[in-house]
Parts: C-alpha cells; sequence; structure tokens
C-alpha cells in the first residue's frame, strides 16, 4: 500500500517488477499521490511481463486525466494479462480517455476487467467508447463504475449494447447519480436480449427514473439466460406502480438469486 505518499511521476523502479520471473499476481495502491502522464508510462509497461497474469493498479485520486488513460489503456497489448482492475475514481479522465480505454476490447487474453470511473467527467461520447468493450473476443466479466459522471439517457442507451456481446457473461453497471430518465431505463432493459449474460447488476440510485423507469427495468424477467440479478433503484420517485411492476421478476423461469434495493421512493 502506497497511498498517500508523494511518488508522482517516478514510478520506473515499481515498473521493473514486470522482470520478476515469478510475479504472475500484482496489486498497487496508489491513490491520493500526484502520478502524472510519465508515471502512468511507467505502469504501462508491466504489459511486457511474461508472466503477470492478474493487475490491480488503484490511482484514485490522483487529478489523473485522458492522457494517463491513455497511456494505461497500453496495457491491452500484455500477451499474459487475463485479469485487469483499474481503479480510476475521483480524478479528471473525460471523455477521451474513456474512449482509449475502450481499446482494452482488443486484447487477445483479457477475460475480466473491472474500470472504477466514478466521480470523473464522462458523458455519453466516453460511455459509447465504453460500449465497444461488448467487441472482445475473450471478455467474459466485465465491470464499468461510471457512478457521479455525465452518461445521460444517450450514455445508457449506448452501454445497452453490451447485450450483443457473444462472450459476456457477468455484467456490472455503475450508473447512479448520471441523470438517467424513463429512455435510459428502457433501452437498459434490453440487456434481457443478451444470449450469454447469466449476472447483471446494475446500480441506477439517484436519477429520475420515476415508475414508467422501474416498469421498463421489469422486463428484464423475459432474460431467457439471466440467473443472478441485483438491481438498486433507490432514490428514484418510484411508487407504487414501479414496485408493482418489479415484483413481476418473480414470473421469470430462471432467474434464482434477486436483490433489489428501492430505499427513499415513494
Amino acid at each position: 500500500d502506497l497511498g498517500d505518499n508523494q511518488i508522482g511521476n517516478d514510478l520506473q523502479a515499481l515498473a521493473m517488477l514486470k522482470d520478476s520471473a515469478t510475479l504472475h499476481t500484482l496489486s498497487l495502491n496508489l491513490t491520493f499521490n500526484q502520478i502524472g502522464n510519465t508515471g502512468a508510462q511507467a505502469l504501462a509497461t508491466l504489459k511486457d511481463s511474461t508472466r503477470l497474469h492478474t493487475l490491480n493498479i488503484i490511482l484514485s485520486s490522483n487529478q489523473a486525466g485522458d492522457a494517463n488513460a491513455q497511456a494505461l489503456a497500453k496495457l491491452k497489448d500484455s500477451i499474459r494479462l487475463h485479469t485487469l482492475s483499474l481503479e480510476l475514481s475521483t480524478n479528471q479522465v473525460g471523455d477521451a480517455g474513456a474512449q482509449a480505454l475502450g481499446t482494452l476490447k482488443d486484447s487477445i487474453g483479457l477475460h475480466a476487467l473491472s474500470l472504477a470511473l466514478s466521480h470523473n467527467q464522462i458523458g455519453a461520447a466516453g460511455a459509447q467508447a465504453l460500449a465497444t468493450l461488448k467487441d472482445s473476443i475473450a471478455l467474459h466479466s466485465l465491470s464499468l463504475n461510471l457512478n457521479y459522471n455525465q452518461v445521460g439517457d444517450a450514455g445508457a442507451q449506448f452501454l445497452a449494447s453490451l447485450k450483443d456481446s457473444t462472450t459476456l457473461g457477468s455484467l456490472s453497471l455503475g450508473l447512479s447519480h448520471n441523470q438517467i430518465r424513463f429512455p435510459g431505463a428502457q433501452a437498459l432493459a434490453t440487456l434481457k436480449d443478451s444470449t450469454a449474460l447469466h449476472t447483471l447488476h446494475l446500480y441506477l440510485y439517484c436519477n429520475q427514473l420515476g415508475d414508467a423507469g422501474a416498469q421498463a427495468l421489469s422486463m428484464l424477467n423475459d432474460s431467457s439466460t439471466l440467473h443472478t440479478f441485483s438491481l438498486d433503484l433507490s432514490s428514484n420517485q418510484i411508487g407504487a406502480a414501479g414496485a408493482q411492476a418489479l415484483a413481476t421478476l418473480k414470473d421469470s423461469t430462471r432467474l434464482h438469486t434477486l436483490d433489489l434495493h428501492l430505499n427513499s421512493n415513494q
């Protein structure tokens, strides 16, 4: 744990961990430092490791911007990496950074990816780029934490296209505090059409979905593959009509695990 130090850009020494002959799992917590583009570029050289297959890099609260995300996206060139977690919350990553991270789809071996991008400056264009992760040939688990951004209905509509992935079995979307309304909820409900998705977590608290949004999301009960579903709709102006619609999830023929959060509604 190297959080809350004064490491700055001087990460070349840590990047030498890539030369280890035995290291296969690495976690670096660099929260509350001042890591700039040079530091991010150094971290990206971990892609050259011939052993490393699991990597977790935590860069929260580092004033990191698009250049940092663009540098880290080069991790896609690793020939060994199959599990990658990038924690970039509470930074200054915008659409350009999200577009760079979307190129992680080109990794030939990555099958589990977690991108924590809450409290940044990502809008619909960034969401559109991240939705192209559906084109990965290997990815089967994806977590996108985009809470507290500016994704909106348009961004939610783009992210709904993740349903078209033929490999993605587990999906977590954090879209709380993103000004999403009924059109966005209606789009996300089309995730029911995925032919591969078996586990879905949707975090949509503090939006403006209302009863209509809840009714739209209840259509996920028509999924032919989904067996585990978690839905957080807290603080969304949902009343009795919305609750009644969500109760129809009981009619799903596949669902065996359901977690509903409806705190602070009507």
